[in-house]
C-alpha cells in the first residue's frame, strides 16, 4: 500500500533516449532542462488531457470492479475492461461458496489492516519522510505540495478511517460499520476509538491555521499532529485487532454489506464522476487555454483527489490487484523525465502515458503539477 515515490521504471530510463529533443541546437544535453516554472504551454496542456483521461480510466477500474459498472458499459468496452464477479459481491458474501473470503472473519479484517495501513502511511510517509524526524526537513517529500493540497489529503485520509469504522461515506449517511461490533462487545473502546481519530482530525486542522504543510514541516503542531495519528494506528493495531479476532461466532453480515455499499462504492463513485468531469475540463482548457479553464480544471481535480483520499483505508482487493494505488497516486512526481517528454516529439495521448512512462508521471500529482505551482493555479501562456 506503501506509495512507491523513489520507484523509477526502467522503461522510463529506456525512453529517456529515445525522445526527440526540441531544443534550437538538438542538443540532447538539454533534454530534460527545460522545466517549465512559468505559464503552461501547448504541450502541457496536451499531457494535462492525457493524463486526465488515463486518471479516469483508472478510477472507472476502481468503481467498476467493485461495483460492477453499471451504466457504464461503452466506456468500459473502449478500454476493454471486462468484469466478473464484482468484487463487492464477493465481500460481502464473505463464509459463502464462491467468495475468495472463507470466512467473515477474514473480510473484517481487511477493515482493521486497511486503517492500520493508512493510519501508518500517513503518519510515517505522508507526514514523517518529509518532516525527516531528527534530520532535515524534505520538502521534496511532502504529497500534494505544489497545489498546497497536503493537510486536506491528510484529513479525508483520517476520514477514511472514521468513515470504514462508522460506516458511511459521511457522517450524513452512516451504516452500520465495525463501531457497531465493537461497542456491543467494549463500549470503552469504542468511545476511545472514536475520540482518537476525532483528536487526530483536530490536530490536523490546527497545523492548517498557520499554512501549508510543505512550508511548516518542522512546526511542533506538525510533530503533535503526527503523534495523534500514531496513536489511531496504535489503537486499530492492538486493542480494535485484538477485539475482532473475538469476534468468530459473530454475524457481521450487515457490517460487511453496509461496507461495500455505504461506504466503498458510494466514494469510489464519486472519484469516477469527478475524474470525467476533470477530463472535460483539461479538454475545455485545451480548446480555450484561459485562466479561467484552468482554474475549473484546478477545481475538478481537488474535487476527484477528495473521495480517493477517502479510499485510502480499502486499498485491498482490486486496488492492489491491478496495482491502482502506485498508478494513481506515486509521488514526487519526476519532473525531469516529465519535462523530457514535453521538450520531445513524442505524440501525447492515453495509450503513452498508460504504456509508456512510469509511476511518477501519471495519476493525480502528475496532473496536479501540470495544473499547479506554489498553491496556486498556473498562468497561461
Amino acid at each position: 500500500m506503501k506509495k512507491m515515490r523513489l520507484l523509477l521504471m526502467l522503461s522510463a530510463f529506456a525512453l529517456t533516449f529515445s525522445f526527440v529533443a526540441c531544443s534550437d541546437d538538438d542538443d540532447s544535453t538539454n533534454v530534460g532542462k527545460k522545466i517549465n516554472n512559468g505559464p503552461i504551454n501547448e504541450r502541457e496542456a496536451e499531457y494535462l488531457i492525457a493524463s486526465s483521461k488515463v486518471l479516469r480510466n483508472d478510477c472507472l477500474k476502481l468503481w467498476a470492479s467493485w461495483e460492477g459498472g453499471t451504466g457504464e458499459s461503452a466506456l468500459m468496452k473502449e478500454i476493454e475492461l471486462e468484469i466478473g464477479t464484482p468484487y463487492g459481491d464477493e465481500y460481502k458474501n464473505a463464509g459463502k461458496a464462491g467468495s475468495r473470503y472463507q470466512k467473515q472473519l477474514d473480510a473484517v479484517n481487511e477493515i482493521v489492516e486497511g486503517i492500520v495501513g493508512i493510519a501508518d502511511e500517513l503518519g510515517k510517509v505522508k507526514m514523517g519522510a518529509a518532516n525527516g524526524g531528527k534530520g532535515a526537513a524534505k520538502p521534496s517529500e511532502a504529497e500534494s505540495r505544489f497545489s498546497k493540497n497536503s493537510y486536506t489529503d491528510f484529513k479525508n485520509n483520517l476520514l477514511s478511517i472514521e468513515n470504514s469504522y462508522l460506516g458511511g461515506y459521511d457522517a450524513s449517511a452512516r451504516g452500520k460499520g465495525l463501531s457497531v461490533y465493537i461497542k456491543a462487545k467494549d463500549a470503552a473502546l469504542d468511545t476511545e476509538v472514536k475520540t482518537k481519530i476525532a483528536a487526530a482530525i483536530a490536530a490536523i486542522d490546527d497545523c492548517a491555521t498557520e499554512g501549508a504543510f510543505v512550508d511548516h514541516l518542522k512546526s511542533s503542531k506538525v510533530e503533535l499532529a503526527m503523534s495523534k495519528v500514531a496513536e489511531v494506528e496504535a489503537v486499530f493495531a492492538g486493542k480494535v485487532k485484538a477485539e475482532v479476532a473475538k469476534g468468530t461466532d459473530y454475524d457481521f453480515t450487515d457490517i460487511l454489506a453496509d461496507y461495500v455499499n455505504k461506504t466503498i462504492i458510494p466514494t469510489y463513485a464519486a472519484m469516477f464522476n469527478n475524474s470525467k468531469l476533470l477530463l472535460a475540463k483539461a479538454e475545455a482548457f485545451k480548446k480555450d487555454m484561459t485562466k479561467g479553464n484552468l482554474e475549473a480544471a484546478a477545481e475538478a481535480w481537488k474535487a476527484t483527489r477528495a473521495p480517493w483520499e477517502k479510499s485510502e483505508s480499502f486499498l485491498f482487493g482490486p486496488a492492489g490487484d491491478h496495482n491502482l494505488d502506485p498508478l494513481l497516486d506515486s509521488w514526487p512526481v519526476d519532473e525531469t523525465q516529465l519535462s523530457n517528454v514535453l521538450n520531445s516529439a513524442q505524440t501525447l495521448n492515453a495509450d503513452f502515458v498508460s504504456n509508456g512512462l512510469g509511476y511518477t508521471t501519471r495519476g493525480f500529482h502528475t496532473v496536479e503539477y501540470l495544473i499547479f505551482r506554489e498553491g496556486k493555479v498556473r498562468e497561461v501562456k
